[in-house]
């Protein structure tokens, strides 16, 4: 049994010890691990690190090394990809790593599961370095990633085991030179097809950095110069932006009191507890299949554009592939 392991790195190098020690703790477990990591343009001596981890040639242990130009994540995973030959593929960032019996337990459920059909992977917890699981435990043992995030009401993090045969039919869809792309548009179209297996096992260990993505990688997505940006991060605000924070912390304080109300009914709130007057769009839906909801408000608060170049402090609530824009008027 083999299974690859995904892993695109950025001037992360540093990090890439802790996985590799814990690939190593896994690797006593007669599970042959392919470690694939894609070093995504690094500045930084990632080479060289990942050069050390071979040259120790654990038995078990495979690890292979690419180059690219700085492309970012979803294109770095999906140049891995093509590279795995295990039959099972697990995504893995360089700030995570693996349980010490992580792939005891892979290889465990994995084998009594052979029988299942209509599967497109295994899916298993993750938790923060404080031993916090970063979502719910699974109720169900087959569910979607959709129906675990909006019927289940479950938007935590997961650690997903791919089948490689039907992980590779799918790729993440960029266009126009994006470096970014939410995992939910390829997952939503994985889950028309089949459905994962669910296991409250934790697999995986989670330690978000403070530098992800820099404004140097994030201003050619919204298509503005890094200039504009420290334009308007440093210029006074405005009525209309201050209006817009007033907004947005009333929500965070309904929403806090009442998690489960959707977006009309905090709409409601705002108008009949705050005198505050929303678009009636408040809430709808960006994309093409998500319901209109709002969840986890202020988790991403981000700059929209307005009028060309100039950026207002509107609130866009991301939460999945949904994008619900909180504002009394928007562009």
């Amino acid at each position: 049994m083999k299974i690859s392991v995904l892993t695109p790195t950025y001037n992360r190098g540093e990090l890439l010890e802790r996985l590799y020690e814990s690939l190593e703790k896994n690797s006593i477990y007669g599970v042959e691990i392919e470690w694939s990591i894609m070093n995504d343009g690094s500045t930084d001596k990632t080479k060289e690190i990942v050069q050390k981890f071979q040259e120790k040639n654990v038995p078990n242990l495979e690890i292979k090394y690419f180059e690219q130009d700085n492309q970012g994540k979803m294109v770095a995973i999906n140049n891995l990809v093509e590279h795995v030959t295990g039959e099972y593929m697990i995504d893995c960032d360089s700030d995570d790593y693996f349980a010490d019996n992580a792939f005891k337990y892979m290889k465990q459920k994995i084998e009594e599961s052979k029988q299942e059909k209509n599967i497109y992977g295994l899916c298993f917890l993750k938790f923060d370095i404080k031993g916090v699981n970063l979502g719910k435990v699974f109720t169900k043992k087959r569910s979607t990633l959709f129906d675990l995030h909006f019927k289940e009401n479950d938007q935590g993090e997961r650690a997903i085991l791919f089948i490689s045969s039907i992980r590779k039919k799918y790729k993440h869809k960029l266009e126009n030179g994006e470096k970014f792309v939410t995992e939910a548009r390829m997952y939503y179209e994985m889950d028309k097809e089949n459905e994962l297996l669910c296991f409250n096992l934790p697999i995986m260990i989670c330690e978000y950095q403070e530098k992800g993505y820099t404004v140097r990688d994030l201003c050619p997505l919204v298509h503005i110069a890094r200039s504009s940006y420290y334009k308007w991060l440093n210029h006074p605000k405005s009525s209309h932006e201050l209006a817009n924070e007033k907004i947005s912390a009333a929500i965070q304080e309904i929403y806090k009191e009442h998690p489960d109300k959707g977006h009309r009914r905090i709409r409601d709130d705002l108008e009949k507890d705050y005198d505050i007057q929303v678009s009636p769009k408040l809430g709808t839906e960006v994309g093409p299949v998500f319901p209109p909801r709002l969840c986890d408000f202020g988790v991403f608060i981000v700059p929209v554009l307005r009028e060309g170049l100039q950026i207002v402090q509107s609130s866009l609530l991301v939460h999945c592939s949904m994008v619900s824009l909180i504002c009394p008027r928007h562009p």
